[in-house]
């Protein structure tokens, strides 16, 4: 090796060193201010507070889990106020089995004492071939344990969903990159985020027929986390949310359900929620969430939940 290509090399490594020491100091800043950039992300720190805060409670302790779809449809005051429960509602936008699954593994099961845990749902959201944001449970909810421990258990049945876990548990700034896009966009082009959400309006039943359901799924993920938590004497109410237009669910699924011990609600055909009652596609609106938390306050108490 020559005096030339000696220097040469020690210039690049010197210059990756201080490339990898920028993103890496990047990268923290952001985690710092993430919870500025995004309210789910805000949410989804509050998570652990949210949970211990009810663990010390002496009332029937109760999590509400699910995405936006349980958030915009269930009122936690009227349901403690009715049903004299302490309960909590853990619902990042967009989650669904896999993420929950981490969230119960890593911050309740063996750790904190939860008498009850309902978890909403839509569609297939609960089938072990329902698709895994590899990033988001790689960021926020699962460890390395998972990845490393059982990978084809949380989702990540490929390579690329693996790399794609890891890049975004050593970077935030890459498991918001869509996050952040649209908060460049919005402030480049106007109008862009009243845009954006008119198209999901359009898009969503269309996604939803896609990734749609079929008789025949395999639920094994969401059975053995009935059973782990039942094992710990908590108690698992599964329910199917309303939304505005109809849809169809595995015709097993109640009863599969059941075999592992949880009880199922289908609240997919109230007649109370008319399309009035939805400020869109699949979000209650105040009215919407009023009736529908009175009437699972009700079939709480029918179910000796609560007073």
């Amino acid at each position: 090796m020559t005096k030339y290509t000696r220097k040469t090399t020690t210039k690049e490594i010197y210059f990756l060193v201080i490339l990898l020491l920028l993103i890496i100091s990047i990268d923290i800043a952001f985690r710092s201010i993430e919870s500025r950039v995004s309210g789910n992300v805000k949410h989804i720190q509050e998570i652990p507070t949210l949970i211990s805060t009810i663990d010390s409670s002496d009332s029937l302790k109760t999590i509400f889990m699910g995405n936006s779809l349980s958030n915009r449809a269930i009122d936690a005051d009227i349901i403690n106020d009715v049903s004299k429960l302490q309960s909590v509602k853990v619902v990042p936008d967009g989650t669904s089995l896999w993420d929950w699954q981490c969230i119960i593994r890593n911050q309740i099961l063996n750790k904190n004492s939860i008498d009850v845990i309902v978890i909403g749902f839509a569609w297939n959201q609960l089938a072990d071939d329902y698709p895994v944001n590899a990033s988001r449970i790689g960021a926020y909810f699962c460890s390395w344990n998972d990845l490393w421990g059982n990978r084809a258990g949380n989702g990540l049945n490929s390579f690329d969903l693996a790399g794609e876990f890891v890049a975004a548990k050593v970077s935030h700034i890459y498991a918001s990159r869509e996050v952040l896009r649209n908060r460049v966009l919005s402030i480049l082009i106007p109008e862009y985020e009243s845009q954006t959400q008119r198209s999901n309006r359009l898009v969503a039943p269309h996604e939803v027929v896609r990734n749609g359901v079929s008789n025949g799924s395999s639920f094994n993920v969401l059975s053995k986390l009935i059973e782990d938590l039942k094992g710990e004497g908590t108690k698992v109410i599964v329910m199917a949310m309303p939304v505005r237009d109809a849809y169809q669910i595995d015709e097993n699924l109640g009863s599969i359900v059941r075999v592992a011990g949880a009880v199922f609600l289908d609240y997919r055909n109230m007649p109370e929620l008319d399309s009035s009652m939805f400020v869109d596609n699949m979000h209650l609106g105040k009215n919407g969430m009023s009736i529908f938390t009175r009437e699972l306050s009700h079939d709480l108490q029918r179910l000796n939940i609560g007073d």
